[in-house]
């Protein structure tokens, strides 16, 4: 999922506004190259949140972590960014060390508002990590442009048996108290369960080749 670089109408006269109790929050979800994730939040408590991504509500860890300003030079050279985590108890670098400085992972940023956690990020940007450093305060992870072999075309995938819409969003529309879906027709916690089997966001007509996933 990416979404252009702009925020709705009501998002933006929330942002607008001279004095506000809504706090915007900055998330960061790192994927190391080998697909393991990191989810942090530039928060004083823990957020619970549903980036779309597939693996449903999960936890951003409150984490002292801040941007850099955008490094843009008039030699053609493609624009870099940086990303700083504290490295005062040496837990992320550890992980660097496991993961060879993290490099061939990526970074995604998304700016949400507070009260609204169960909705699509106001503001999603995907990043490469292109380099790494670290001292005794921060591990810096310099990120470039996202590179178009990670980007999926179409924007949704198409299964005929899994839907792709993400729980309780408006495309969903299910606004009962079951708190999870396996996001299939059938089953005791499918659409049908949920009484929601018109928005059921699969595509029964596409060929699996004679494959089928079968829950129970």
């Amino acid at each position: 999922m990416s979404q252009p670089l702009s925020i709705s109408v009501a998002s933006s006269v929330e942002k607008s506004k001279l004095a506000s109790n809504v706090p915007w929050l900055a998330l960061a979800k790192i994927e190391w190259p080998d697909g393991s994730l990191l989810r942090l939040a530039r928060n004083i408590g823990d957020v619970q949140f549903d980036c779309g991504d597939g693996d449903g509500v999960q936890t951003y860890t409150a984490f002292a972590w801040e941007f850099s300003e955008l490094q843009e030079n008039s030699d053609g050279s493609v624009p870099s960014w940086a990303v700083k985590v504290s490295n005062v108890n040496r837990a992320v670098e550890s992980l660097l060390e496991e993961y060879g400085g993290g490099v061939g992972g990526s970074v995604t940023i998304y700016v949400v508002n507070g009260q609204k956690l169960n909705r699509e990020p106001d503001l999603e940007l995907p990043f490469d990590i292109t380099g790494c450093t670290s001292d005794a305060q921060w591990v810096t992870f310099t990120l470039g442009a996202q590179s178009p072999l990670r980007i999926m075309f179409g924007r949704h995938p198409y299964s005929a048996d899994s839907c792709i819409w993400r729980y309780k969003s408006p495309q969903c529309g299910y606004t009962g108290t079951m708190p999870t879906c396996s996001f299939r027709l059938g089953g005791s916690n499918g659409c049908r369960a949920h009484s929601n089997q018109l928005r059921f966001g699969a595509f029964p007509g596409v060929d699996s080749n004679g494959l089928r996933a079968v829950t129970r």
